[in-house]
């Protein structure tokens, strides 16, 4: 009898991821590149396809086999590989679970406020000045609290405007400082525990300079007859104003003998 020739049954492939490692897990916007290795025992690979899920990511149709996840969604993902052979059989490997990481959230950036003084205080000189800042963070420490003496028109912050670091003191940040006479143009720089950081609005304060005045006439340890008139004069000037007047005084006296204008 003649018998037709058996046809041998076709072997299904097989495959095997070998990237990523299993439970790895992937910063968010880092893409992840998956590995496998395949081989059929009776044909060849045609092509190895690779799957999130259910969902198909890529193929590779030539080894090594490949494909590249970019963008992968944040959360848990279960991966495999599934290897097609030149008849049409399949192979699906064992899964590997992978965890993209959600990104860190970012940074808030701190406030800062200055307190006291207000606007446009003004004090004579030399005046000792208490700086007060109300800084937070919302997300974070305050790290610290710098106050800087500025040009407004052009700020510069650096060793040269700085005035000093504030101390926290019952929940502000304080700088005592002694200002001599001129106009200061204030702010205040915080720095929170991540490296961000903010500027207050500026606080004007002004150091009045002390006018000058000398004596000029009657002269050191001049004679006068009793009962004449004296005429008191004096040289009075002011670096940083005007002089609204000139008072005299005798002997300690806290009433003036009269004043000048």
């Amino acid at each position: 009898l003649f018998r037709s020739p058996v046809t041998p049954v076709n072997q299904a492939p097989t495959v095997t991821l070998t990237a990523p490692a299993a439970n790895a897990t992937v910063a968010s916007g880092v893409s992840i590149t998956i590995t496998a290795t395949a081989a059929d025992t009776d044909g060849t690979v045609a092509r190895v396809e690779f799957y999130d899920g259910a969902t198909k990511l890529g193929e590779d149709t030539t080894a090594p086999y490949e494909f590249t996840w970019t963008n992968p969604s944040t959360g848990a993902h279960t991966i495999t590989a599934r290897a097609i052979d030149n008849a049409g059989a399949t192979a699906v490997s064992s899964s590997t679970p992978v965890t993209v990481n959600a990104p860190p959230p970012v940074n808030q950036a701190p406030t800062i406020s200055i307190t006291a003084p207000t606007t446009n205080f003004k004090a004579n000189a030399p005046a000792t000045v208490k700086l007060v800042a109300n800084a937070a963070d919302a997300d974070g420490t305050v790290a610290e609290v710098k106050f800087y003496r500025i040009n407004t028109a052009a700020p510069v912050f650096d060793a040269s405007t700085l005035l000093g670091a504030g101390t926290l003191v019952g929940g502000t940040f304080e700088l005592s400082k002694t200002l001599d006479a001129g106009t200061y143009d204030i702010v205040a720089i915080v720095k929170d525990n991540a490296g961000a950081s903010a500027q207050s609005g500026t606080v004007r304060v002004i150091v009045n300079a002390l006018p000058t005045v000398n004596i000029s006439s009657p002269a050191a340890g001049a004679s006068i007859k009793v009962g004449s008139n004296v005429t008191l004069r004096a040289l009075a000037s002011d670096t940083d104003g005007s002089i609204s007047k000139v008072e005299f005084f005798l002997d300690g006296s806290a009433t003036a003998l009269g004043q000048a204008t």
